[in-house]
């Protein structure tokens, strides 16, 4: 290098060397450094954007299981009340005692209701699944809200004897995902039936808010609420309270209010648990 020689001719022959050939020196070293610099960022950025997709895909695929575990006890009563309206039809027609004039139009429509019931199921599931969660429109917080909790948590709610109290604004219209609020109730609603599915006292109440620009939902639970060690890193990745979860509930409701030009916020419920207060953009008119 440049550098080297006039070093060696320094030593060699005690050539003088110019402010100018100094300043330069100093500009090569400064900018070889810099693109050095830039490289290690790059590749940092690189492996973090790997890591963030990878973090995304695990906690997708235990979206995509809560749901499949969450539907398969819904998909069972439909599946029942088919049985039972069939069995009775059938053991009717064996001992001649089924009306095929006054009885089989009413049996059909039954039957043809749950299985509507079923298709609607399974077409939210891959709707879920293969949603764009890039797109932003007009949401009612409320639709969405009732349309989660019917699909995948009324079955479960009713079973384990747990209430659920609903206190909905008159038309919250958030500029959002639809997709993507579905994968932060399905965390939410989830953490909030594990954390009281034992408890003497089971609540969890829902409501929906506006105010001015934004509007949001908060979920509040009579669980535990937080240890006070745990809230500084409450919305990090791998905190759980639950030995089957991930720790990547949290971390990714925060990341999706983020990306939503929103936010997320916790505070002692009055219900004497934990309590999430989800702020979003309102739909312009």
């Amino acid at each position: 290098m440049a550098t080297m020689k006039r070093q060696q001719n320094l030593a060699n022959n005690s050539v003088e060397i110019s402010p100018f050939e100094i300043k330069k020196d100093i500009v090569e070293i400064v900018t070889h450094n810099n693109q050095v610099l830039q490289k290690k960022i790059e590749r940092l950025d690189l492996e973090n954007r790997e890591i963030q997709a990878a973090l995304y895909q695990s906690k997708k695929l235990e979206y995509l299981g809560q749901m499949a575990t969450l539907m398969a006890h819904n998909i069972n009563q439909p599946i029942a009340v088919l049985r039972m309206a069939a069995s009775g039809a059938l053991s009717d027609v064996n001992e001649n005692l089924f009306n095929s004039e006054t009885e089989l139009k009413p049996l059909l429509e039954k039957l043809l209701a749950q299985t509507e019931r079923l298709s609607d199921m399974m077409g939210n599931f891959r709707h879920f699944a293969r949603g764009d969660r890039t797109v932003l429109s007009a949401v009612n917080l409320n639709d969405v809200i009732e349309a989660i909790y019917q699909l995948l948590f009324v079955a479960q709610y009713q079973l384990e004897q747990i209430d659920l109290q609903k206190e909905f604004s008159a038309s919250p219209i958030a500029y959002a995902n639809e997709w993507a609020l579905q994968e932060m109730l399905i965390s939410l609603l989830s953490n909030a039936r594990a954390v009281v599915k034992d408890k003497a006292q089971k609540q969890v109440a829902i409501k929906t808010w506006q105010q001015d620009q934004q509007v949001g939902f908060c979920i509040e639970d009579s669980g535990d609420g937080i240890a006070a060690e745990n809230l500084p890193k409450l919305f990090t990745p791998f905190l759980s309270s639950k030995e089957e979860g991930m720790g990547l509930g949290l971390y990714f409701c925060r990341q999706i209010t983020h990306d939503l030009g929103g936010s997320i916020d916790y505070y002692p419920s009055p219900l004497g648990g934990a309590g999430f207060k989800i702020t979003l953009p309102a739909q312009q008119e």
